[in-house]
């Protein structure tokens, strides 16, 4: 968790975060999310995958129980 990069919740529900990736590269990522007592809580299921398709590639996911 140490690496998590943490999104903006100003748009709630959607959360963004702008980070600069070359095009066609690709990457693995998952959604955590932290409690009001602090208890971090990962998505189910295995790593999501994309790939960076242009200087400005939008995600856009749905919370896994």
């Amino acid at each position: 968790m140490a690496l998590a990069l943490k999104l903006d919740p100003a748009a709630c529900p959607v959360w963004k975060l702008d980070v600069e990736l070359p095009e066609g590269a690709s990457f693995e990522y998952k959604d955590l999310r932290k409690d009001k007592s602090g208890n971090v809580a990962w998505e189910s299921g295995a790593n999501r995958t994309a790939t960076a398709t242009s200087a400005k590639t939008s995600l856009n996911d749905t919370w896994r129980n």
